[in-house]
């Protein structure tokens, strides 16, 4: 599969910085947090040297990123990880942060979540990097039919028309992923990017799911219930 295809999913990475001392906020303490929206970088290579999030290009590209948000400071950092999966992120990312584990030999190395969550966490000399993702919305790749099926795919397109020729020139190194990260950060952008998978999937009724499709997952009891 052609890696820019997943770029019309650009906007659901979300790495958060919290601007207070963490680890002891009170509660009535104002906070002050900012949300960078990331395309999913690990599938952005397609094999190629310049598509490459671990050619020399890139990784400056990536530092580049990572400093800047340093600037905020934020106190901590939070990935598209879920809660589950903390103890392993701590166990990878204090590998990391002591030089003990080379992410190229990772699968998933390539990720946003290790190549600007991970390298900016070090870069603070922070001890964790959180993780607090949680499934709520629904993948384009699930909704196969339905009425107002036709209308969910056309808004889907108008956001795939404007991300997949960044992503392209991101892999061909046409774009530097800096820039690219500033405009997918854009406002319309972001308002795209939330409707095509918040909003519009509800569009479609009286239909139904691939269930061969990634992540399909079906009610339990008790959601049924609820």
């Amino acid at each position: 599969m052609n890696p820019s295809v997943k770029i019309s999913k650009i906007i659901i990475i979300i790495l958060v910085a919290l601007q207070s001392n963490f680890s002891i906020a009170q509660p009535n303490e104002k906070i002050e947090i900012m949300l960078i929206g990331f395309a999913h970088l690990n599938q952005m290579q397609n094999g190629t040297e310049a598509a490459s999030m671990f050619n020399p290009k890139k990784q400056k590209e990536h530092e580049k990123i990572a400093s800047k948000i340093a600037k905020f400071p934020p106190d901590a950092i939070m990935v598209e990880l879920t809660p589950e999966e903390q103890h392993w992120a701590d166990s990878l990312y204090k590998l990391c942060q002591n030089d003990q584990f080379d992410l190229k030999n990772f699968e998933y190395g390539a990720s946003e979540i290790y190549q600007i969550g991970f390298r900016l966490a070090k870069h603070l000399n922070l001890n964790h990097v959180y993780g607090i993702d949680f499934y709520n919305s629904t993948s384009q790749n699930l909704l196969e039919e339905g009425d107002h099926f036709e209308f969910f795919q056309d808004q889907l397109k108008k956001l795939q028309i404007k991300a997949r020729p960044m992503g392209k020139e991101v892999m061909e190194d046409r774009l530097s992923l800096y820039d690219f990260t500033k405009k997918i950060n854009e406002p319309e952008m972001l308002d795209l990017s939330y409707r095509a998978i918040f909003n519009f999937p509800a569009y479609v009724q009286n239909g139904d799911f691939d269930k061969e499709g990634n992540d399909y997952r079906d009610f339990n009891s008790e959601e049924k219930n609820t």
